[in-house]
């Protein structure tokens, strides 16, 4: 993202290589793959960082971001229902550990300061896409779009969810 210093983006322009030349062993995209990647980025920084209210905003609002910006840069017209067909289906069996320790690195990468910095992490998962994206089709945009909902929705479930309820139990909920 051209927020982000080139002198920053050298920190993680390697790690995204190596994960978008894993992506790319296989002959079909998988986008269960990429929503695999983007989630377990998210919470490998959560488990780094610590569960605080407005680092889970800024996880999904990255995420956000990264997926408008990437419709808009693709020109990508998205039809109504888009995520009509979202599948509940996960990364292939076996596959993860494809990936597991490039996330691992990735994330300590993005936690290496002190303050996280969300734009960074919409630079990775944006590269990470574009690197995806060797041929351009309406039907692999969609995907990707998906993925990234997908991670999203996935992450929210499982982690936000649960700090919800905490914070309801301590609180109280709101009347």
């Amino acid at each position: 993202m051209p927020y982000i210093k080139k002198e920053i983006r050298v920190l993680f322009d390697s790690k995204i290589e190596m994960l978008v030349n894993t992506f790319c062993n296989d002959t079909k995209f998988d986008p269960c793959e990429l929503e695999y990647v983007v989630f377990n980025l998210m919470k490998k920084i959560e488990k780094i960082k610590g569960i605080k209210y407005d680092l889970l905003n800024a996880l999904i609002g990255a995420v956000e971001c990264c997926k408008l910006e990437f419709i808009r840069r693709e020109n990508l017209v998205l039809e109504n229902g888009i995520f009509d067909d979202l599948s509940t289906s996960c990364i292939k069996k076996g596959y993860s550990v494809l990936f597991d320790s490039k996330i691992e690195g990735m994330a300590k990468t993005l936690c290496d300061g002190t303050e996280f910095n969300p734009g960074e992490l919409n630079y990775v998962i944006f590269k990470l896409m574009k690197g995806i994206v060797k041929r351009v089709t309406h039907g692999l945009l969609k995907d990707l779009i998906i993925a990234l909902e997908c991670s999203k929705l996935e992450f929210n479930r499982k982690v936000i969810a649960d700090y919800e309820d905490l914070k309801i139990k301590e609180n109280g909920d709101v009347e």
